[in-house]
């Protein structure tokens, strides 16, 4: 997301998304809409990587400042997902990470937007799939769809640093 940590006047010359994948028990989408952008659409939660900061981690950081859930990402449903420049965005690219499973009832409870990003978003709410095509801009109903199709087709890349599992490197 476009956060008051990127310098406008000194954008990144190139910036790594890192978005997050959830369902509810219901098999909602989680999704948040931010203030920044026209027409009240709304998106995965998530945002770009900090230098020096594993993309999984800013998907991390992102996902609990947004929605206030702590939750360890396991997986890539969508890599690659190059976005072009514009306006007061540089390139870039997107990562779309799932924590591996549906989101338990109390997880999906607490969901809930902390008040430090008040400000940023102004929702957040789990969406029917059927949904998102109203609520989301064409780029991202299409990017949703393509990780719900990988989430369900157990298509899901492991999380990487170094050519090994990140996770299994972390606790090393």
């Amino acid at each position: 997301m476009a956060h008051a940590d990127i310098d406008p006047a000194a954008p990144p010359a190139r910036r790594i998304g890192a978005l997050v994948y959830l369902e509810d028990p219901d098999g909602r989408v989680l999704l948040v809409q931010p203030t920044y952008k026209e027409g009240g659409v709304y998106q995965l939660p998530g945002g770009g990587a900090h230098a020096d900061q594993p993309s999984y981690e800013a998907a991390e950081r992102e996902l609990l400042e947004e929605t206030g859930l702590s939750l360890q990402v396991t997986g890539v449903v969508v890599a690659g997902d190059w976005v072009p420049a514009r306006a007061a965005q540089a390139e870039g690219y997107n990562t779309v990470y799932t924590i591996g499973r549906q989101l338990t009832p109390a997880e999906a409870a607490q969901a809930a937007i902390p008040e430090p990003a008040r400000d940023e978003l102004s929702d957040l709410r789990f969406v029917a799939l059927a949904d998102v095509d109203e609520l989301c801009a064409p780029y991202q109903s299409r990017r949703i769809h393509e990780a719900q199709s990988a989430v369900a087709a157990g298509r899901v890349l492991p999380v990487l640093r170094l050519g090994e599992r990140a996770r299994d490197r972390d606790a090393a």
